[in-house]
């Protein structure tokens, strides 16, 4: 009973709803696959994603990377 209010707190840390959205990388936008079975939770978490990723601009951000890894040498990396 003295561990309730740990296990609660637990259970909402590793709720699988909130992990909810699967960005799909090396596309020219931003995409984010949420699971066919996603509640209303689980699928805001989703959108959610999608939104910080267009405001980061995270495609971007990939593309620029990866070219800049492609200009490496594969030794000094």
């Amino acid at each position: 009973v003295f561990c309730l209010p740990i296990l609660l707190s637990l259970k909402k840390e590793i709720d699988p709803r909130i992990y909810n959205g699967g960005s799909f990388l090396g596309l020219p936008g931003v995409v984010v696959k949420s699971h066919g079975n996603a509640d209303r939770v689980s699928f805001g978490y989703a959108l959610n994603e999608a939104k910080l990723e267009i405001e980061k601009n995270i495609p971007a951000l990939l593309e620029q990377y990866f070219n800049n890894k492609q200009d490496c040498d594969p030794e000094a990396v």
